[in-house]
């Protein structure tokens, strides 16, 4: 995720500072926020940005952009949000150092000016969410369903994303439990996932109104309707949270979870590469049967012998050793319901001897054609016993560690790209030792040289040039 701090100030009173957190401004009817418009990656030489600015009759002229070299708008040229057509949308890119950085002036018709900037900074921490309630209101002679959710995180949100659907639960007992009948019938719903912004800093409360077809009556919103609710938040690095819920307009109808279904057969685990992965799934009252496989759908695994066979969150069952005459299982369960218990052998007919770059035979050094940027390593095999090869998975963490007696020439970054500082020859490689976090007893080392690239040059030519027009050429 990528952390924030705000500044929106009164121009002529105070200089930028870009310590400070927030000032209130003589701008102070309109809610001013920047997003980021795209995820940002470390690795990008380019971060994109939406200026978000309500009120917009207000508004003269908007500058946003790098702090030190802004770019002018004017009204005419911002998109209009569709649910409220008087916030503005300017949308802008930063390149360079200030990337992280982005800043807007922003000059009212009666003549004040007011600043706003942000920083980010990149992380990897996912964001929340939580259902807050679902109303249905009567919205100017219509009747209006209502999701209002709770989003967070430690600094920023760029999005959230919606999928609702309004239901009578006597249509979906008509039809069986079978939603996709009982939607036809909907009272409401969203055709799409739908997006909702924030429209200022830290908003933490976001909601979606859905107009309803036809109407329903007090009885129905009191004793018959639920609402289907599917939703997830973004952080501006692109984590993610999701929100799956069943929640009532009324009081009086609640979704049971009936039963757990999973496979008990006997997995078997012949080489320590093989991951099996645990399918589970939810009968529930009204929906039915739910896929609930993988992490943050209420799940749980758990490994009887945590030394001989893992599981990740998300189900992912990973060998470490044989489990020889143990009785070793999985447990899955889920909150009121029977637990299902999955019996796991393993029983390696190869042994994973080395870990290797894929492409790369024993002995050959992955090269760095260029210095002083950083390049991804190939994807990684593993070569057993019998010379066979196996990709690894992504479900097994690479764990690469450069010696001391090359960190002077050789850095590695957190997403495990490499980076030479100077010329490595292949006469006097570096080495890279590989290994897998969750099987430590298996370390390949592999050799690096590095090569110093030729410079490159661009040109920003101009579109056309006619006599006696100068033809200026920037490399």
């Amino acid at each position: 995720m990528l952390k924030r701090n705000v500044n929106n100030k009164n121009m002529g009173l105070v200089t930028w500072s870009l310590t400070l957190l927030c000032l209130i401004s003589r701008f102070s009817s309109a809610d001013v926020d920047i997003r980021v418009s795209s995820r940002l990656n470390p690795s990008e030489v380019k971060s994109s940005y939406t200026l978000s600015v309500s009120n917009c009759a207000s508004i003269a002229t908007v500058k946003a952009g790098d702090i030190s070299a802004l770019e002018n708008f004017s009204v005419a040229d911002a998109r209009r949000d569709l649910s409220d057509p008087n916030t503005c949308l300017i949308d802008f890119s930063i390149s360079g150092s200030g990337q992280f950085a982005p800043a807007a002036q922003i000059l009212t018709v009666d003549g004040v000016a007011s600043a706003y900037n942000e920083s980010f900074v990149y992380d990897d921490i996912s964001p929340s969410i939580h259902f807050k309630n679902v109303s249905i209101n009567n919205e100017g002679g219509q009747q209006r369903l209502n999701v209002v959710v709770e989003a967070s995180d430690d600094t920023d949100i760029q999005y959230l994303a919606f999928n609702v659907s309004g239901l009578r639960a006597s249509d979906l007992r008509t039809s069986g439990g079978v939603i996709a009948e009982a939607k036809k019938k909907a009272f409401a719903q969203t055709d799409n996932t739908q997006r909702v912004y924030p429209i200022r800093n830290k908003q933490n409360e976001y909601s979606l109104s859905l107009l309803i077809k036809g109407e329903v009556s007090d009885d129905v919103i009191a004793h018959d309707a639920l609402v289907l609710i599917d939703a997830f938040v973004v952080d501006a690095s692109g984590n993610q949270k999701s929100l799956s819920k069943v929640a009532l307009t009324g009081e009086s109808i609640q979704e049971q979870a009936r039963a757990l279904i999973a496979s008990n057969n006997k997995i078997v685990i012949n080489n320590i590469l093989q991951t099996p992965v645990v399918k589970a799934s939810i009968n529930f009252q009204f929906r039915g049967i739910v896929d609930v496989s993988g992490a943050g759908n209420g799940i749980q695994y758990l490994s009887s012998h945590p030394d001989l066979v893992g599981v990740t969150d998300a189900g992912v069952i990973y060998p470490l050793k044989e489990t020889g005459g143990s009785p070793v299982f999985i447990s899955v369960s889920y909150p009121g319901l029977e637990t299902v218990q999955i019996p796991i052998e393993v029983n390696f007919t190869k042994t994973l001897v080395s870990i290797q770059l894929k492409g790369y035979q024993h002995g050959s050094p992955f090269v760095l054609e260029r210095l002083n940027s950083f390049v991804p390593l190939p994807e990684l095999e593993g070569v057993f016993n019998d010379g066979t090869h196996a990709q690894i998975s992504s479900n097994w963490s690479p764990v690469y560690s450069i010696g001391a007696s090359y960190s002077a020439v050789l850095e590695k970054n957190r997403l495990g790209q490499l980076k030479a500082r100077s010329v490595i020859p292949v006469s006097s490689p570096a080495f890279v030792d590989i290994s897998l976090k969750e099987l430590s007893g298996v370390t390949s080392r592999i050799a690096v040289v590095a090569r110093d690239a030729l410079p490159t040059i661009s040109l920003n030519l101009p579109v056309s040039a006619q006599p006696p027009e100068e033809l200026v050429v920037k490399a």
